[in-house]
């Protein structure tokens, strides 16, 4: 069996120890031992933050940890834990924002237990009372009972119970079998010499009772992985037991309800993504930007004219009133300078003698700052004047996605959007994408 040590602060012969960033990968090994607190605790030494450096770097290892364990579960091999008190990790990313109070440093709140394809949680606290149950956990506890210390409680584990707190109920070791023939285990540290903290009093032993704990505990792995390995001979599924033909008829029957659920899912992912779709109007630019906003428009009814080269990025028609769009994606506020384009589209509508137009700008104003973060003004005074005095409506990229939040959730009212649009003279208001653009929980925290 080969066996990678993450981060453990004992040895064994033959196996590979490595720290969570190191290069070396999860796949040569079969057997993955990963000590999450002495994890989290080599970050805590940098303070209650970790810096930034450090922090780009625990994040890379984590994406990556993340997809090597995903697939070593996959493959069906096993992946060991010892649990830590806290896995939880506060990274400065060196990112300054301007809020409305003032600039901060943004943070971001990372889980080590997170990078696992299986879930636990656990009450903190340390013991050494521990008793064995289920299947597999005597015969570890055989070899080692005097030389297991657990770091908390499980509120939630995978699999079955395999060590729990000597008389109770409370678990503190689990074993899972996985669906593809691995093994996952959540496992009370190997105690070797020297306790983790002063505060915790380690049992005494005697030197004659010294167990080689980590030692028992690989061989003890190492009998349990190795006793699935068994190779079945072929003759042995010719033989099936009288329950066999109902299993088969409900497995048959849970297909056909998964196939069903594959397609609801795959049909709510396509719900989310065509409504992420819209969020291009609060963030881009040029044609992205432009095809956007069309798509808007014809939701509010307006039917989108032919293009003419050298003349307006949008020519549109409402029940008859023509209507010319200038779409801008911007870092900062709209300037005069786009009123005036928009008012050369006018111009060159009704030099080609068409009826004159109405005159929208879209500008996608502060578009690289966060939507709730958007103090500052889209329409300066110097530009109003300019707008208002040529009919100019002013609407901007979250005023717009507002909108279409709006009509896609009630569609009756896309013509009295469309007649705001046509009526309004200088800025819009009335609209805010906030009301649509939920923060999410995690995100909120990082922030």
């Amino acid at each position: 069996m080969r066996i990678l040590l993450i981060d453990c602060h004992f040895s064994l012969p033959d196996a590979h120890r490595v720290n969570f960033e190191s290069a070396i990968s999860c796949f040569d090994y079969d057997i993955i031992i990963w000590d999450i607190e002495r994890t989290a605790a080599s970050y805590r030494e940098h303070g209650a933050q970790v810096p930034t450096d450090e922090g780009t770097l625990l994040r890379q290892a984590i994406t990556r940890r993340t997809a090597e364990f995903k697939d070593i579960a996959d493959m069906g091999r096993t992946i060991v834990v010892f649990p830590a008190m806290n896995d939880g990790l506060t990274i400065n990313t060196g990112v300054r924002r301007k809020l409305p109070s003032g600039t901060v440093t943004s943070l971001v709140n990372v889980s080590l237990n997170d990078t696992l394809p299986f879930h636990f949680s656990l009450t903190p606290g340390r013991g050494s009372e521990i008793q064995p149950c289920g299947q597999y956990g005597p015969a570890l506890w055989r070899s080692a009972r005097d030389w297991l210390i657990y770091r908390g409680t499980l509120r939630q584990h995978p699999g079955q119970p395999a060590f729990t707190v000597k008389g109770t109920n409370k678990v503190v070791g689990s074993i899972d079998r996985t669906e593809t023939g691995g093994w996952f285990f959540v496992l009370p540290e190997p105690w070797c010499e020297r306790p983790y903290d002063e505060d915790f009093e380690t049992p005494k032993r005697d030197a004659k009772d010294w167990v080689d704990a980590p030692a028992a505990l690989t061989e003890w792995l190492t009998g349990i992985t190795k006793e699935t390995e068994q190779s079945k001979p072929s003759w042995a599924d010719d033989y099936q037991f009288p329950e066999s033909a109902d299993r088969f008829a409900r497995l048959s029957t849970l297909n056909t309800e998964m196939e069903k659920l594959l397609e609801e899912i795959e049909k709510v992912r396509a719900e989310q993504a065509e409504d992420d779709s819209w969020k291009i109007l609060i963030y881009a630019q040029g044609e992205p930007l432009e095809r956007r906003v069309a798509q808007a428009f014809q939701l509010f009814g307006f039917d989108l004219l032919e293009a003419v080269e050298g003349r307006a990025d949008l020519r549109l028609s409402h029940e008859g009133r023509p209507a010319v769009v200038e779409v801008k994606g911007l870092t900062k506020s709209a300037a005069e300078k786009n009123a005036a384009q928009l008012e050369k589209w006018v111009s060159e509508e009704i030099e080609a003698g068409e009826t004159q137009p109405k005159a929208i700008l879209v500008a996608n104003t502060w578009r690289e700052t966060r939507p709730d973060e958007r103090v500052e003004t889209s329409f300066p005074n110097q530009m109003l004047k300019y707008a208002q005095d040529r009919g100019h409506c002013l609407v901007t990229g979250a005023q717009l996605l507002a909108m279409v939040r709006t009509v896609l959730h009630s569609p009756e009212r896309a013509k009295d959007i469309a007649e705001q649009l046509l009526a309004t003279v200088g800025t819009t208001t009335g609209w805010d994408a906030n009301h649509f653009l939920a923060r999410s929980k995690d995100e909120e925290h990082d922030s």
